[in-house]
């Protein structure tokens, strides 16, 4: 996937509570020409990083060769009746949850 802006991490996998809201993500962010090793974000920490506008995509990491992924879909942050909900797509960013539900949709993310 291209984006226009600057691929500031890569969201490897998610762990995901009851209601299907993420709590925990693993993810490789960047760090000038290169990519940290893994780290674990709690849901309030990640939200916190897409607020200041930083830009994460999904993604997995190419065996053997450093780190270089292959990367898929953009993370957005929007907001449902005051609560923060994350959505894969710009199409999904724009429109609300099935039924109105705040539960976040990250459909395709590996979970762990």
């Amino acid at each position: 996937m291209k984006t226009s802006r600057k691929i500031e991490g890569v969201v490897e996998a998610v762990r995901l509570a009851p209601d299907g809201n993420m709590t925990l993500a693993r993810i490789f962010e960047r760090r000038g020409a290169t990519f940290s090793d893994h780290i674990l974000l709690t849901r309030a920490e990640f939200l916190q990083r897409l607020q200041t506008g930083k830009t994460y995509v999904t993604g997995k990491r190419n065996n053997l060769l450093g780190f270089t992924f292959d990367t898929g879909l953009e993370f957005h942050l929007v907001k449902e009746n005051g609560q923060d909900v994350l959505r894969l797509t710009a199409a999904n960013a724009e429109r609300p949850g099935a039924g109105g539900s705040q539960v976040d949709d990250l459909k395709g993310v590996p979970v762990f």
